[in-house]
């Protein structure tokens, strides 16, 4: 799970051919509250993530960006699947600069290896590259922290949630590059009505009158901490030694999400399949299909849009009855920002040139290209996201979520044991309760 974001995003990119956060004093959702309140609560925890920490610094450039800095050399890190296009970017920006000397070396790197690399050879690291959110806290000691020049642009044209997924310890460390991506609901339109696919309870109700399957794969802890995050609990980032930080949670509305949600995979054992999520598209493309929907991520599930044709439907999370109120699911998400190494012989010079590849003209070719989705607002409404289901149901799922830049490498293998068990359908309260405590002392321990 420790690289589990660069490789979901390297899928994305591979198919399409490509987390709000927690508050210390107020929780996500309430049960006893509509959808629209959870949405609301949730750009609420998104705010309390965002920079506390605005730089106090006064520069004067004298209306040179690269304050006196020339002949710069920078290296660029970007996927393979991206060095064609980074190197076009990279090439704009040396020609929107004529009077400097600038040279761009673009080189392969996959993000998930960075911090790795920071830390067993750090001199030979790139002046900018993208990065996991997940991996910004490991290295934060390693970049540079967004100057003044451009911090109040980040933080005016970028979404509050992409911001707080490059923020750590309230000061804002990159540059954000996408969105935060989670999972959503894919479902056979044959089979699932989009009235169907609002509540949890209708998806598995029609699944069974279909006859077919509901594929999750509920044991692992990306997925699975949906059932406790739903309740309430959120994640605080890390402390100054690696560990796990928690919100105030109300444990008894936690528990009542668990066993919500364990109640349901007990009714519904003949439809839920808790396995791969690969099934999911080889079920419902496959004749004679076996599947009627299932909750993934776009970079398992975009393909199977032109085989379905109109069959295709995909929609956000949907709702799931607690104590007899529709509460919104709560998902896991990551997204990618570009950073600047500390160590950068031209310090100004990566700067400007990670906010020129974060910025509109670069967001708008990577999602033309790649279909990533832009964390720039004004491109969140563009033609590519609008016509397309499973983009335009990542973009809303975004809003129900916790980032995934505040979770430390302990988290996975606890949410995911304590998920299983969830997932078994046949556990008491007295039983959710005692794995929910070993789950957090566990993540605290480790």
């Amino acid at each position: 799970m420790k690289r589990l974001l660069a490789l979901l995003l390297a899928g994305i990119l591979a198919v399409s051919a490509l987390s709000a956060c927690g508050s210390s004093t107020t929780e996500k959702s309430d049960e006893t509250e509509a959808p629209t309140k959870a949405a609301e609560s949730a750009t609420e925890k998104t705010a309390t993530e965002a920079p506390t920490e605005a730089p106090t610094e006064i520069r004067n450039n004298n209306g040179d960006p690269f304050y006196g800095e020339d002949n710069i050399t920078l290296t660029v890190w970007a996927g393979e699947e991206l060095q064609e296009l980074t190197k076009k970017m990279c090439s704009d920006f040396i020609a929107k600069y004529p009077d400097k000397k600038i040279t761009i070396n673009v080189a392969v790197h996959e993000e998930g290896d960075i911090d790795y690399e920071f830390t067993t050879n750090p001199s030979s690291c790139a002046d900018v590259f993208s990065v996991g959110c997940d991996q910004l806290n490991l290295i934060k000691e390693k970049v540079a922290p967004v100057v003044s020049d451009y911090w109040e642009d980040v933080t005016v044209y970028h979404s509050e949630q992409s911001v707080a997924t490059a923020t750590v310890d309230g000061k804002l460390m990159a540059y954000p590059e996408t969105e935060p991506y989670s999972y959503y609901l894919v479902y056979d339109k044959n089979c699932v009505s989009d009235t169907d696919a609002r509540t949890l309870e209708g998806v598995l109700e029609a699944c069974r009158r279909s006859g077919k399957k509901f594929v999750i794969d509920a044991n692992n802890g990306y997925y699975g901490c949906m059932f406790p995050f739903t309740g309430g609990l959120s994640v605080e980032g890390v402390d100054d030694e690696g560990l796990q930080l928690f919100n105030q949670y109300d444990k008894d509305k936690v528990l009542d999400s668990m066993e919500a949600f364990s109640e349901l995979f007990n009714e519904y054992s003949d439809v839920i399949q808790n396995n791969n999520n690969s099934l999911i598209s080889t079920g419902m493309i496959i004749e004679p299909t076996t599947v009627a929907a299932g909750i993934d991520g776009y970079w398992m599930v975009q393909s199977m849009q032109e085989q379905l044709g109109n069959r295709y439907g995909a929609a956000k999370l949907p709702t799931i009855n607690i104590n007899g109120n529709d509460t919104q699911m709560i998902s896991m998400a990551g997204s990618k920002v570009l950073a600047v190494n500390a160590k950068s012989k031209f310090p100004e010079s990566a700067q400007v040139l990670a906010d020129y590849l974060a910025g509109y003209d670069c967001q708008n070719q990577r999602l033309a290209q790649f279909n990533w989705i832009p964390s720039i607002k004004e491109l969140q409404s563009s033609d590519v996201l609008t016509r397309d289901a499973g983009l335009s149901a990542l973009l809303e799922q975004s809003k129900y979520c916790v980032l995934q830049s505040n979770v430390s490498l302990s988290f996975w293998e606890p949410m995911g044991n304590l998920s299983a068990t969830v997932a078994r359908g046949d556990s008491d309260r007295a039983t959710l309760k005692s794995q929910f405590d070993r789950m957090i002392n566990d993540i605290k321990s480790e």
